[in-house]
C-alpha cells in the first residue's frame, strides 16, 4: 500500500470508507501468492499461529457461556476444517466502547466471510481483542435538551482507580464494591436516551456488565461480553481471540525470539522506516507515528512491552505495570528486562543462542516457564499488526489510523526479512444519533450574513439610510474624504478625520449591526446543535439495539456490494 496516501472517512450519516476498491478475491488471490513465496519458516508459523488462535477462541467462547452468552454457532466450521480454512479475514481493536465506526470493521469483517463462503470458499473471520494496550480513563458521550438547547454530557465510566496509572485492559479488573457507581453511568446514559427517544444499548444489556462487575471480571472481557452478546444476537458470527491469549502461544513466542535473535537489524529497520515516514508526512511530534528505540548503557529498546500478569487480590507493584523491554548482549549473557539495568526489577535470561531449525522445543519450554511466573510479553503498536497480518491472516481489516501507520510496518518486513507486504483492508464508517434536527425558527442566508460582518469591519458607510439626512450627511462626509486623499503630511490628518467618521458612522448603524451580529450567532448556535448531533464519536452503547445493528448492516451490504464506494486520497 502507498505510503503517500492518506484516508479521509465520509462525514454524512450511514456512509463508510473501504480501500482499496479492488474486489476482495483479487486482493486475497494476491495476498495468497505473497505467502506462497515467503520463507518457509513463516509458512509453518503461519500454520502453528492459526491452530492456536482457534483453540484459544474456543476457550473463549467457554468462558463467554459461563457469563449466559451463547456462542454455539450452529455454522460454525470445526476445529480442524477452521485452521485449515482457505481464507483468514482478521481485524482487531482495543475493548473498548468504542464509536460505531470502528464497530463497523466488526460487521464487515462477517460479511466479508459470508460473500466468501457464498461463492464456495471457506473462510475464517476472526476479531482479535487487543487487550495489552492501556485502558485509560473512558467516558460515554450522551446528548440532552436544556432550554430547548442540546447540551453534550461526560458520564466517566469508574474502572480505574486514581490511585494506580493505567494498567492493561487484561490487568484492570472491575470492583463489585463499585457497582452503584456503573448503575449512576447507566441511569444518566439511559435517561438522556429516553429523552431523545429510544433505550440505549447500555441499560437494554447492563446485566450482563453487572455480572462481570459482581465477578471481578478485566474490563477488557466485560466490555467484549457486552459486544458479542449484541453481535451474535443479530448474526455476526466472528471468531474471537485475546491478544494476550495469542502471546502466550507457543507461535509469537517464537516470533519474539525471532526479532531478539535479529535485534539490531530489527531496531534499524523500525527507527529507519519511522524516520523515513516523519519525513514523507512533515512530523515534528517525537511522539508520531511512534517514538523512536533507544540505545542506553548496552542495552537495545524493542518495540515490545513487558510486565507481569495482575490478579485482583494481589498488590500492585512497580512491574505489574507496562514497561518498555530492553534487551541485552554482553559477556555476561543475553538477558532481556523491564528497565536498562541489570538491576531492573523483572530481570530474565535468554539462551546465547536458539536454533530454529532443529531445537524449537527449548524456546517453547522458556517461553511455557515465563508465562507460568505471570511474564507478559506483548508487542507494541506495529509489531501487534506484524504479527497479525504477516503471520495470522490472509486479509487484515485496519481502521483509518492503522492503516495510515502500517506503512511504517511494510517497510520494517521488507528490510528485516524481506517480506513483501500483503494487501490490506482499510475501512471505517460515520453513523450519527438518530436525533431529530430542530427546526429553525427563522431561515437564515449564510452568505448574506458573512458578507454583511465584512462590511460592518470594512465598510460600515453601506449600511448608512440615505432617507435620514444625518444620515446622508454621514455619507456624504465619506464619500468627499474617499474623493480626496491627500498625500505627504497631510495623510496623518485625513486618517484621523476617517478615523472620527467611521465611528460616528458605526454609532448611527447600531441597531442594523445589533441585527446582523444576533442573526450571526443564532447560525453559529444552530452550527454548534447540528454539530452535536452529527458527531461520529458517541459510543455504539448508547445507540439502540435495532437501530444501530441494523444500519451496521445495510452500510456492509453497500460497501462489499457491486457499486461500492471507496473514498481515499
Amino acid at each position: 500500500m502507498s505510503t503517500s496516501k492518506s484516508f479521509i472517512v465520509p462525514r454524512d450519516n450511514n456512509s463508510h470508507l473501504l480501500y482499496p476498491a479492488a474486489p476482495i478475491d483479487e486482493l486475497l488471490a494476491s495476498n495468497l501468492t505473497i505467502q506462497s513465496e515467503s520463507p518457509s519458516w513463516l509458512r509453518e508459523l503461519r500454520g502453528l499461529a492459526r491452530s492456536e488462535a482457534v483453540a484459544e477462541s474456543e476457550k473463549f467462547d467457554d468462558w463467554c457461556i459461563k457469563f449466559g452468552v451463547r456462542t454455539d454457532i450452529q455454522n460454525r466450521a470445526a476445529t480442524e476444517q477452521a485452521v485449515l480454512a482457505r481464507y483468514w479475514v482478521v481485524g482487531g481493536h482495543q475493548p473498548e466502547l468504542f464509536h460505531p465506526g470502528v464497530w463497523f470493521k466488526n460487521f464487515l469483517l462477517s460479511g466479508l466471510s459470508q460473500m466468501l463462503s457464498r461463492n464456495g470458499n471457506s473462510c475464517q473471520a476472526l476479531h482479535v481483542i487487543i487487550d495489552h494496550d492501556l485502558a485509560k480513563a473512558d467516558a460515554i458521550k450522551t446528548l440532552f435538551e436544556r432550554d430547548g438547547k442540546r447540551i453534550l454530557r461526560n458520564s466517566v465510566l469508574p474502572f480505574r482507580s486514581a490511585d494506580h496509572p493505567p494498567l492493561p485492559w487484561q490487568s484492570t479488573y472491575l470492583d463489585p464494591s463499585m457497582l452503584s457507581k456503573w448503575i449512576d453511568v447507566k441511569t444518566v446514559v439511559e435517561q438522556d436516551c429516553v429523552s431523545q427517544g429510544w433505550e440505549p444499548l447500555l441499560s437494554q444489556h447492563f446485566s450482563i456488565l453487572e455480572k462481570c462487575i459482581l465477578n471481578s471480571a478485566s474490563v477488557s472481557d466485560a466490555f467484549t461480553l457486552f459486544r458479542r452478546s449484541i453481535e451474535l444476537a443479530c448474526g455476526i458470527e466472528n471468531r474471537e481471540v485475546r491478544m494476550s491469549q495469542l502471546c502466550e502461544g507457543f507461535a509469537f513466542g517464537e516470533f519474539f525470539f525471532r526479532c531478539l535473535s535479529a535485534s539490531t537489524k530489527l531496531v534499524d529497520a523500525y527507527n529507519q522506516s519511522r524516520n523515513e515516514f516523519r519525513q514523507r508526512r512533515k512530523i515534528r511530534n517525537a511522539a508520531q507515528p511512534v517514538p523512536e528505540l533507544q540505545f542506553e548503557a548496552g542495552w537495545q529498546e524493542m518495540p515490545f512491552w513487558v510486565y507481569r500478569s495482575r490478579r485482583p487480590t494481589s498488590k500492585v507493584e512497580q512491574d505489574n505495570y507496562r514497561n518498555k523491554l530492553w534487551f541485552s548482549q554482553s559477556k555476561q549473557g543475553r538477558f532481556i528486562a523491564n528497565s536498562p539495568s541489570h538491576g531492573a526489577s523483572l530481570l530474565l535470561r535468554v539462551p546465547d543462542s536458539i536454533d530454529f531449525a532443529e531445537n524449537k522445543s527449548s524456546i517453547h519450554d522458556i517461553w511455557k516457564e515465563w508465562n507460568r511466573q505471570g511474564i507478559c510479553i506483548r508487542p507494541r503498536a506495529l509489531m501487534t499488526t506484524f504479527f497479525l497480518r504477516y503471520v495470522l491472516s490472509d486479509l487484515f481489516v485496519h481502521g483509518v489510523g492503522g492503516g495510515l501507520y502500517d506503512s511504517v510496518t511494510d517497510e520494517i518486513a521488507i528490510r528485516l526479512w524481506g517480506l513483501t507486504p500483503p494487501k490490506m483492508i482499510v475501512a471505517s464508517a460515520t453513523l450519527h444519533l438518530p436525533v431529530v434536527e430542530p427546526v429553525a425558527a427563522d431561515a437564515v442566508d449564510e452568505g448574506k450574513i458573512r458578507k454583511q460582518l465584512r462590511w460592518l469591519r470594512s465598510s460600515p458607510e453601506r449600511f448608512l439610510d440615505v432617507s435620514s439626512p444625518s444620515a446622508k450627511n454621514l455619507l456624504e462626509q465619506h464619500l468627499s474624504l474617499i474623493g480626496d486623499i491627500p498625500e505627504g503630511q497631510g495623510k496623518a490628518d485625513w486618517h484621523r478625520q476617517m478615523a472620527s467618521l467611521r465611528s460616528r458612522i458605526q454609532d448611527s448603524i447600531r441597531n442594523e449591526s445589533a441585527s446582523i451580529e444576533s442573526a450571526s450567532n443564532q447560525l453559529i448556535q444552530q452550527r454548534q446543535q447540528k454539530s452535536l448531533g452529527a458527531s461520529r464519536e458517541y459510543s455504539f452503547a448508547v445507540f439502540s439495539e435495532s437501530d444501530i445493528t441494523s444500519r451496521l448492516k445495510k452500510v456492509v451490504s453497500q460497501s462489499i456490494g457491486p457499486a461500492s464506494d471507496a473514498v481515499g486520497k
